[in-house]
């Protein structure tokens, strides 16, 4: 889950006004490779039995992993709904 926030929270950290999606959109190939070298590397530590039981990690079942990365955007983006918050009483930093 952390690893997974952390993402989202390089996502959030783009942009004090914009919104999160916004910035999801504008992802340079820089950024992108690194997400999905990341991704890769999660999901062989999860994934491949032999990577796995050298991280000491066990596979994740569809639940597990759902749970893990709703509650990594529930902690991250509800900055989101502050930026929002912000834009419409027009007190935005940018």
């Amino acid at each position: 889950m952390l690893v997974f926030a952390n993402l989202f929270l390089v996502l959030v950290n783009q942009s004090e006004t914009q919104l999160s999606f916004a910035a999801f959109t504008r992802i340079d190939r820089v950024t992108a490779g690194v997400y999905l070298t990341i991704f890769a590397i999660i999901g062989s530590i999860i994934y491949i039995p032999s990577v796995g039981a050298m991280a000491k990690m066990a596979a994740l079942s569809l639940p597990q992993l759902g749970v893990a990365i709703a509650l990594a955007m529930a902690s991250t983006f509800w900055w989101d709904a502050v930026k929002m918050y912000r834009k419409c009483r027009g007190n935005s930093p940018d």
